[in-house]
């Protein structure tokens, strides 16, 4: 008799549920699910092969300062993603690297690019000869204009003497 209360338990639980309907497809929510999965799949592919279009470049690997010369132990090589919009100086344009002055002052773990180094006159001063920078407000400049790569001449002046009494009053020239 114990069997008929568990039968009896079993069919009350099974008349308390409700019946469900069958469930519904949805084909286009399934179609898009296969879409952005092919989505991702061509985005990944995609960047793996944009990310294996690397150049090599030229590194500064020690400090060389505005208008110094770049030695060969200056810089290596390095390997960067191809970037049209950057003008990189390409490792195998090294030779004609070496040799050149910076026109900025170049740190360690810099990329070279080209606006980073001298041609032209600025590279071929004579030597005893710098080239500086003059910031100079409007209006404060010689009224002819300035020349861009004007030769000036440094003329060395005798010191001040110091504010004071005249030689001729000291005591040592009495």
């Amino acid at each position: 008799m114990s069997t008929g209360g568990f039968q009896a338990a079993g069919r009350g639980a099974a008349a308390n549920r409700l019946p469900t309907a069958p469930r519904e497809r949805k084909p286009a929510l399934a179609a898009l699910a296969v879409l952005l999965i092919l989505a991702g799949a061509l985005s990944t592919m995609l960047l793996v092969n944009r990310s294996g279009n690397r150049i090599s470049v030229i590194k500064v690997v020690q400090t060389v300062g505005a208008g110094d010369v770049i030695k060969a132990e200056d810089v290596t090589e390095a390997s960067v993603a191809a970037d049209s919009s950057i003008s990189y100086v390409l490792y195998s344009q090294l030779n004609a690297v070496v040799g050149h002055k910076a026109g900025v002052t170049l740190v360690p773990d810099t990329i070279l690019v080209a606006n980073m180094l001298r041609f032209g006159a600025a590279a071929g001063l004579p030597a005893g000869q710098s080239e500086i920078g003059v910031n100079v407000r409007s209006g404060h400049y010689p009224t002819g204009g300035l020349k861009a790569a004007a030769a000036r001449r440094r003329r060395a002046r005798p010191p001040r003497s110091p504010p004071g009494p005249s030689s001729a009053s000291t005591p040592a020239s009495r």
